[in-house]
């Protein structure tokens, strides 16, 4: 049987709700989500600039990539 949730307030003194308990459970997928949708934000941002240096030609191999960042540690 599921257990009913019930939501526990932090309160400060004056008793204004300022926090609230969650199970781990619950923390986790709240967590999870924030970061899926940092994830989704930063593809967004990046999108535009990635199909404009597409559609121009600025693209490179993963080698080619390796070989200059290696040249230029030297």
């Amino acid at each position: 049987m599921a257990k009913a949730h019930t939501t526990q307030y932090v309160t400060d003194q004056r008793g204004r709700r300022v926090g609230v308990f969650l199970d781990l459970k619950t923390f986790t997928k709240l967590c999870d989500a924030r970061d899926e949708l940092a994830d989704i934000r930063a593809y967004d941002a990046a999108k535009p600039k990635a199909t404009k240096d597409l559609k121009a030609g600025h693209v490179s191999t993963l080698a080619a990539y390796r070989a200059k960042r290696l040249s230029q540690r030297r």
